[in-house]
């Protein structure tokens, strides 16, 4: 069976090669699969040039992974500061999911980082599973899935025979065959539909105004663990989330690159237990503010405990529950505010 092809959409603004190119690298390691990515032709473009390379590989892509970062986005929905390559990939994109009446198992976001869940396109937020551009075994399971279902069909029983090519007695001799379709590029007035569909979408959501932020306490109280390595900074009173979709962590500056644990407890839990606690690391970025999806299951809670929090903590250091989080135990996140909308 031929090799599943991927193909890494990705924005050069974003400054993701390196993590791409390994990316690239590693899929290519594994059994049946192709992956590729412009970084393949950083010696030279490719002969055909780029438009039609981008073309010819998505359209030939069993899997289209898209590393969604805040210049993807602005690409992607042809935004002020956004790249022109990325807004074509984006058109072709937008046409097949057209043709196709919103019906896709071939384009997928992945996040640059965990926390850049605001910057997957609007046309491409249904598919959001969540998944980092760091969790490569996520990214592996998700392709196999797709390797699992062509096999599926590969090797599904035809309900009815195929119809015989031998001739009836004083016919001529058979017909060979049928050779495999070549598939046909889309006229230009789709491609141009699909642009106008983005535009439509964007204004759109230009129109649309989001919810506010709410703030919900900047009053801290922290401790540091029995063993100097932990340490926990949080507040506590009664908090509703159960309408939210978002929290928004606004941290001091000189904090960029401390890594830390979310941990939402609902009452009646145990504060000495690990209840509650979002395992995924989060990474404090230069600007000090990180954005994170509010999944119960990401939790490890029901969607009915987010209507009953009592306590809502960070925690940073060396290590949480003797798991280690890669830094030095001085190394402390302490926020200013939390929001949530």
């Amino acid at each position: 069976m031929a090799p599943l092809k991927v193909f890494v959409s990705y924005a050069h603004k974003d400054k993701l090669q390196t993590e791409v190119a390994r990316l690239v690298e590693w899929l290519n390691g594994q059994e049946g699969i192709q992956a590729v990515a412009d970084c393949l032709h950083a010696a030279a473009p490719p002969p055909q040039g780029w438009q039609t390379w981008m073309l010819h590989e998505i359209e030939a892509a069993d899997v289209v992974l898209c590393i969604c970062g805040q210049a993807y986005k602005k690409g992607f929905e042809k935004r002020d500061g956004g790249g022109k390559g990325l807004a074509y990939e984006g058109a072709i994109v937008t046409t097949e999911l057209y043709e196709s009446r919103g019906w896709n198992e071939k384009f997928y976001p992945i996040l640059s980082q965990a926390d850049a869940g605001r910057f997957v396109p609007t046309l491409l937020q249904p598919w959001n599973n969540y998944i980092a551009l760091a969790e490569r075994e996520k990214i592996l399971r998700l392709i196999q899935h797709k390797q699992h279902k062509r096999t599926d069909t590969t090797q599904a029983r035809p309900e009815h025979p195929p119809p015989s090519t031998k001739p009836a007695e004083g016919e001529g001799k058979p017909l060979p065959p049928a050779g495999p379709r070549k598939k046909k590029h889309p006229p230009a007035w789709v491609l141009a539909l699909g642009m106008l569909l983005v535009a439509l979408g964007m204004a759109y959501a230009f129109m649309r105004k989001a919810p506010e932020w709410q703030a919900i306490g900047n009053t801290l109280s922290s401790q540091t663990w029995t063993d100097g390595k932990a340490y926990s900074v949080y507040i506590e009173g009664n908090f509703d989330f159960s309408q939210a979709r978002f929290m928004r962590l606004t941290f001091e500056s000189n904090q960029a690159g401390t890594q830390f644990l979310l941990r939402l407890v609902p009452e009646g839990a145990d504060l000495d237990s690990m209840v509650g606690v979002r395992w995924s690391l989060l990474r404090i970025p230069a600007e000090g503010v990180v954005e994170v999806p509010l999944k119960a299951s990401a939790f490890g809670l029901k969607p009915a405990d987010m209507s009953r929090l009592m306590h809502i903590a960070i925690l940073s250091g060396n290590n949480a529950w003797e798991r280690p989080l890669g830094q030095d135990a001085k190394a402390r996140a302490t926020f200013q505010q939390i929001e949530i909308r």
